[in-house]
Formats: structure tokens, sequence, C-alpha cells
């Protein structure tokens, strides 16, 4: 089964709320860690789209090291300073690099916007998250500093202390939702628009056909018509035969066999 971008995000959202919660994020290992991102991620999934843990971990490894190789582009152009460029011809270029490292699309820019601004991802990478780590330099520029997280002690002085970061991300997945509805809606328009003109096209060439029908018809009647005024007593016999041959197909052709003439 697929994941959409709404369910990576989800996913990310869940990493986040567990990993940069300061108080036990930090405890957190292995089985435990994870089947607390699995139980937030199902919380909000619906039920033929929740996952196991095994599944969304292997999911979460299997991605970060794309989104890890991906970073590492986009650091080392960004850091190459070029006059003139923009955020978007940046991407483009950090796109392009990748694919030509890799061999094949990038295809989790959201999944990398999201975590841009997080700290908790700089540690991940520095520490030796998944990836090439000459591909995966710090996602914050040279100039910032890292900002890591706070210990267990200070946290639990500061109490009230929230996780921003996955704040950010779950308001950066309610967009990414209402988007996607509002382009459902704008491709459910579009699809009643072409029905429509589909519609209008087979009227139009309903009319064409019938008024081209009705028009053989009206030569085939003014033909009949001629030759039922033709005088036929001095014909051949030959001739006569065929005259009558051929206004009987006239006939037939117009109002069908069986018929001499038109419906009464």
């Amino acid at each position: 089964m697929y994941y959409t971008q709404e369910e990576d995000l989800r996913l990310v959202s869940a990493w986040l709320n567990n990993s940069t919660d300061p108080i036990e994020g930090n405890a957190r290992k292995g089985e435990t860690y994870w089947s607390k991102v699995a139980e937030e991620y199902n919380e909000t999934t619906p039920e033929g789209r929740k996952r196991d843990m095994s599944l969304l971990k292997g999911h979460w490894h299997k991605t970060t090291k794309k989104v890890s190789a991906f970073n590492g582009c986009y650091v080392q152009l960004r850091d190459a300073y070029a006059s003139g460029r923009s955020d978007g011809q940046l991407m483009e270029q950090a796109l392009e690099l990748y694919r030509s490292r890799e061999g094949t699309q990038f295809q989790y820019v959201h999944w990398w916007k999201a975590f841009a601004d997080s700290p908790k991802w700089n540690v991940h990478v520095a520490s030796g998250g998944p990836g090439p780590r000459k591909h995966t330099p710090d996602l914050n520029r040279a100039a910032e500093p890292m900002v890591r997280p706070m210990g267990i002690k200070r946290a639990k002085k500061g109490k009230g202390t929230t996780a921003e970061v996955a704040v950010e991300v779950k308001e950066h997945l309610k967009t990414l939702v209402d988007a996607q509805a509002t382009q459902r809606e704008e491709t459910e328009g579009i699809k009643e628009l072409q029905l429509q003109l589909s519609e209008q096209r087979v009227e139009a060439a309903n009319l064409q056909l019938k008024a081209a029908k009705e028009k053989k018809e009206a030569k085939m009647i003014e033909k009949l018509s001629e030759l039922l005024h033709v005088d036929t007593s001095n014909m051949m016999e030959w001739a006569r035969e065929a005259h009558a041959k051929t206004v009987t197909h006239l006939m037939e052709s117009i109002w069908g066999k069986g018929e001499s003439g038109p419906p009464a």
C-alpha cells in the first residue's frame, strides 16, 4: 500500500512529536519509541490506511535516506552563491543534481520541507542519520548556529515548553489537506464541464446526422416523384421492369419494405 503525501507528513509529525519532546524523547529507545510513533500516526488515520510499527519504521528509514541525499544536493548548491538566483531556481537545480546523482526523480519535496527547519533533524543527520554523509551537510545555513534540544533537567524545570516544529508540521499538513480538497473540487468541476461539452457535441452530431438523412430522403422523394410521372407505355419490356424495380427500391429506401407509399 503506497503512502500519500498526507500520510508522509503525518508520519513526520509523529516522529517530530516524539523526538522533540525534551522530557521523554531522548529516553525512548528502539521498539518503545517507534510504538509511540505508530500509535500517534494511527490515531488520525482511517481504519483501512493504518499501518503497524514495522511498516512505518521501514518507510521512515527508506525515505529519509533519499531526503538526506537531496538535502546534500540542495545545501551544496545553496552555499555556492549564484547572483540573481531565485529560491525556485535553486530548488530546480537541486532536483536536477539529485536526479543526475541518483538516477531518479526526487519525490519527497514535501517531506524535506517539513524537516527544513527542524533542529531535531539537524541532530539526527549530524549524529549519523540515514544517507551518505558526504551528501548530508547541516540543514541550517552555515551562518546559523545549530539549535540542539534542551536537556531533560532543564526541560522539567521549564514545563509548558511546546514542540514548535511539530506544530508547524501539523499546520503544513492541514494546508496540504485543504489544498488537496480544493484540487478535488476543481477536478470535479472540470470533469462536469467536460461531460457537458461531450453531451453537447453528441447532440450536435445527432442533429447534423438527422439533417443529412432528411436531406437525402428529400432528394429520394423528389426522384421518386419524377419516376412516377414517367409514361412507361411506350417503353420496351425490360425498360419497364427496370423502371418498376427502381421505383420499388426508392419506396423501400424511404418508407421501408412492404410499404407502397408514405405512412398514413
